[in-house]
């Protein structure tokens, strides 16, 4: 089974409602398997869970998807030090998918898919993702 990290903007995205809502309709399907780290569930809770967002996310939807990704998701423990990107944040998502062996990083962010692979991991837009799925 394919694994990928998927960043918070994808995720985001999916909940709004966008175009990128298969790829939420993915993870419960279990057409992948997630993987997160430490750094990177922190980020989304926090992201999740900003007022800014709460009018127009369901919290409901939310939270249940929160708990499901703890659930499938691989846990990665430590992550090595990695330092390639312009934005030093966009690091925690290379070396999360560096230490969980993902196949995929999927990410709506530019300077992420500029790089195109990261240690045999490949840095795809959502839509790209959902395509390699089939």
């Amino acid at each position: 089974m394919l694994r990928a990290v998927l960043d918070t903007n994808a995720v985001l995205s999916g909940l709004l409602g966008r175009h990128t809502a298969p790829l939420l309709q993915a993870v419960w399907d279990e057409r992948f398997t997630p993987i997160l780290s430490r750094a990177l569930l922190e980020e989304l809770i926090d992201v999740l869970s900003r007022p800014t967002w709460q009018p127009v996310l369901v919290a409901r939807r939310t939270k249940r998807l929160l708990r499901w990704l703890r659930h499938a998701a691989v846990l990665v423990k430590s992550t090595p030090k990695v330092t390639v990107c312009r934005d030093p944040e966009d690091n925690m998502l290379l070396a999360c998918a560096w230490a969980g062996r993902a196949d995929y990083l999927v990410t709506g962010d530019l300077d992420l898919r500029s790089l195109r692979v990261f240690r045999g991991t490949r840095i795809v837009t959502p839509a790209e993702f959902l395509r390699r799925l089939g």
